[in-house]
């Protein structure tokens, strides 16, 4: 064993114990994309996932096919629960209901 071999471990020895740890998951959506998601969708509702997805990448923001799947899901489950607690129509409270239970 040569000393430099020795001190290669040591390196990523102190290295490892030091490291600061990265949170779980990927980094947020940030607002901005999200509303440029939704808009997108709202707008051309016969577009799917991916081609949704190819135009936030035009503009240089790279985002993936699922994560416009989790996001729209997220957001409009959210907007619906909203519209929900403040829909003044009978009718329409309880079929928003329907639909968050499915």
């Amino acid at each position: 064993m040569t000393p430099g071999t020795l001190l290669a471990w040591h390196r990523r020895l102190v290295a490892a114990k030091w490291r600061q740890p990265r949170p779980p998951g990927r980094p947020p959506t940030s607002e901005p994309l999200v509303e440029l998601i939704l808009r997108l969708a709202r707008e051309n509702p016969r577009w799917g996932y991916v081609r949704i997805q190819g135009e936030p990448r035009r503009l240089g923001h790279q985002v993936g096919a699922s994560t416009i799947r989790q996001e729209q899901g997220s957001i409009i489950r959210r907007y619906i629960a909203w519209r929900n607690r403040n829909a003044e129509n009978r009718d329409l409270r309880r079929i928003v209901t329907r639909a968050n239970a499915a």
